[in-house]
């Protein structure tokens, strides 16, 4: 006896079809090693994913993608196509081709500099002793020693080239910047560092050490320990303006 197969529906598909004009891209993620790739039909927790061929009725389409292929979302055969294509184990799993909504792209770009801009700003306010801490904290895993001798303009701009550097790095520092800015425990990270700069907590054996305390392995497990043992951070920020 043949198989019956569930099959996801076009009703079921059509339902996230937007109403306006939506442009998508599909890409190969590397031409120079495939140049061509025949989606067919697959299965899902949801059922078969099939394309039906327009000119014969029934049987199922097999559609080559070649470098770059351009759709309109607002035409159903090609919002079908593209949301077979996304779901496809070549995408979702293997990696060989990448779906991309322009319009979606277009606002993670607009996102992404507004992220930027925010930061740029935050940077821009800074002065004095908050922009050395700032930096200092920014700067920590990244073996940069800021120097509080630094006129501010050159630790400023050391700040905006990190924010305005290109790629991932460049808006995951932006982020950071965002989150440090509104930092509750923002006082308790510079008392942190310096104590550690000025060798007041130690390091022995892949932990921290303020006298006997341990205070835990990482920067974060110091910030974490200072935050619920108050006086024990009092003792520290007093060790270090004495």
């Amino acid at each position: 006896m043949e198989e019956v197969r569930q099959v996801v529906s076009r009703e079921q598909i059509l339902k996230g079809k937007p109403s306006g004009y939506s442009p998508a891209r599909v890409e190969i993620r590397d031409p120079k090693r495939t140049n061509v790739v025949y989606i067919r039909s697959y299965q899902t927790s949801e059922g078969w994913r099939i394309l039906d061929d327009k000119i014969n009725p029934g049987k199922e389409r097999v559609v080559p993608v070649k470098t770059n292929m351009i759709l309109d979302l607002n035409k159903e055969e090609d919002y079908l196509l593209f949301d077979h294509i996304k779901n496809h184990p070549f995408c979702t799993e293997k990696k060989l081709l990448i779906c991309v909504s322009i319009e979606d792209r277009a606002k993670k770009s607009n996102e992404r500099r507004g992220i930027i801009a925010n930061a740029s700003n935050i940077v821009r306010e800074l002065s004095g002793d908050r922009l050395y801490d700032f930096a200092k904290l920014m700067f920590m895993n990244k073996r940069v020693k800021i120097s509080n001798d630094s006129k501010e303009d050159l630790v400023q701009d050391m700040l905006y080239t990190a924010i305005e550097k290109a790629g991932h790095d460049g808006i995951e520092f932006s982020k950071r910047v965002i989150d440090l800015d509104k930092d509750k425990l923002f006082d308790v990270r510079v008392v942190t560092y310096k104590a550690i700069e000025a060798g007041r907590i130690v390091r022995k054996n892949e932990y921290y050490y303020y006298g006997e305390e341990i205070l835990g392995r990482l920067f974060e497990d110091c910030v974490s320990f200072f935050e619920k043992e108050v006086d024990i951070f009092m003792a520290v920020k007093n060790d270090l303006n004495g």
